[in-house]
């Protein structure tokens, strides 16, 4: 069993905006998120919050929703969040950026297939030589994932068990696209073809 957790509770900082409700064709980004990873062969998906407009969005799309009280802490604080609310008989965790608009069923599957022929590995994707997310940990990574602080995310256990981990290369960089500063955005509405 496989359990996505969507990182939906960042504050947008670097946008000014929240940058989860941004339009992307006539649908908010964190939708285009929750739909790729319904669609995808993922056995539980579970979206970390804060705004109630997402968790409705979760609530629209009947996935788990965990709210994150803690989300000022950073990123660490989703992860532990998303984590508590998962299946306890999971047997890993993809970690889903809520503001990659390009990401797909597709996506998911190459690493969630690359997961199960290495059950013990981190899973990580390279974007034309560009590390990026959905990562996936297996669940005897938890205590250590719980134990993760302030905003970084898994990236210390990755460069702590680089022996550990296996890398999906994908060829096009923008299948790895995030949104962080306005020129992101319009470079994502330029690549699905919404200008």
């Amino acid at each position: 069993m496989i359990t996505g957790i969507i990182m939906a509770s960042g504050f947008s900082a670097r946008l000014n905006r929240d940058k989860l409700l941004l339009d992307i064709g006539g649908m908010p980004l964190i939708e285009h998120i929750i739909l790729a990873a319904k669609k995808s062969c993922l056995d539980e998906v579970v979206l970390a919050y804060r705004k109630e407009k997402i968790k409705n969005l979760a609530k629209k799309n009947h996935i788990k929703a965990v709210f994150n009280g803690n989300a000022h802490e950073g990123q660490s604080a989703a992860i532990k969040a998303g984590i508590m609310a998962a299946d306890t008989n999971t047997n890993a965790y993809m970690f889903i950026a809520g503001d990659q608009p390009m990401l797909t069923a597709e996506t998911i599957a190459r690493l969630v297939k690359e997961f199960l022929q290495n059950p013990l590995s981190i899973i990580v994707p390279d974007y034309a030589g560009q590390r990026g997310t959905p990562v996936i940990f297996p669940s005897s990574l938890q205590n250590e994932l719980i134990k993760l602080t302030g905003d970084c995310g898994g990236r210390t256990i990755i460069e702590a068990r680089a022996d550990q981990v296996k890398t999906v290369p994908f060829l096009d960089k923008n299948a790895g696209l995030d949104i962080d500063i306005p020129e992101d955005y319009e470079q994502a509405r330029k690549l699905l073809g919404l200008h």
